[in-house]
């Protein structure tokens, strides 16, 4: 849909005229709208501790990170719906959702949903990464990574492999024995082609489906938890 405004005469009335009109308005405003003033500032505290770090290694330890984690719950839906359908780096997938579609997912018992929050000494990042498990329509002792997303705010911390060792705890508790996965590529998403293999995924053959995705499984059976710089900080929520 296209909207075209009906300007007044007199260029100096547009501002009014389009503020009336609310085209501007957020459809939503989350806990981390709220805060994004403070976060930047946070940020800037980050990058300087980078800059005088003497290697990435000791840039991590500096954070003191931790990750608070759990299902998509009613608090947080609106941040998750935000991440899922603005985030174009790290997104698995590219698939997006409504809300009604999410509050659907996350109150359905077939699946897994997991919401991480990334807090270090200079405070909480917020929930800067999601992921949604369904079961394996052709394998019934499996799940299937629908879609995982992440805030570019928080590449490089090392939060993709915990939180795939979180992903690998909550299936394996649904009886699961493997996870299977596609990376759909798009213009944006280079970033993340590497991510299945570097999380120890093998390639399903033909590694390439009839929409271009490229197919990847994890045997739970044989996953090592991999060591990362970030502590658990219990259940979010």
């Amino acid at each position: 849909m296209v909207a075209v405004p009906e300007l007044p005469d007199d260029v100096a009335n547009y501002v009014g005229c389009l503020s009336a009109a609310g085209y501007f308005e957020a459809v939503t405003f989350t806990a981390e709208d709220r805060q994004r003033a403070r976060l930047y500032a946070a940020d800037a505290e980050r990058g300087a501790l980078l800059e005088s770090a003497q290697s990435m290694d000791d840039f991590l330890r500096g954070l003191n990170m931790s990750v608070a984690y759990g299902p998509f719950t009613p608090v947080d839906l609106a941040r998750v719906v935000q991440l899922i359908n603005k985030t174009n780096q790290f997104n698995t997938t590219t698939r997006r959702y409504t809300s009604e579609e999410v509050a659907g997912i996350a109150g359905s018992t077939k699946g897994v949903t997991l919401q991480f929050r990334l807090l270090d000494r200079f405070g909480d990042n917020g929930l800067v990464s999601a992921m949604i498990l369904r079961p394996n329509d052709e394998q019934p002792e499996a799940l299937e990574i629908d879609n995982w997303v992440m805030s570019c705010r928080v590449f490089g911390r090392e939060l993709e492999f915990e939180a795939m060792n979180i992903a690998v705890e909550a299936a394996r508790h649904r009886g699961a024995r493997a996870l299977f996965a596609d990376y759909i590529a798009t213009s944006k998403n280079d970033v993340i082609k590497e991510l299945y293999p570097n999380l120890g995924f093998a390639s399903v053959s033909p590694s390439t489906a009839t929409n271009g995705a490229t197919r990847w499984v994890l045997d739970l059976a044989g996953y090592e938890a991999r060591a990362t710089q970030i502590a658990r900080s219990g259940a979010s929520r």
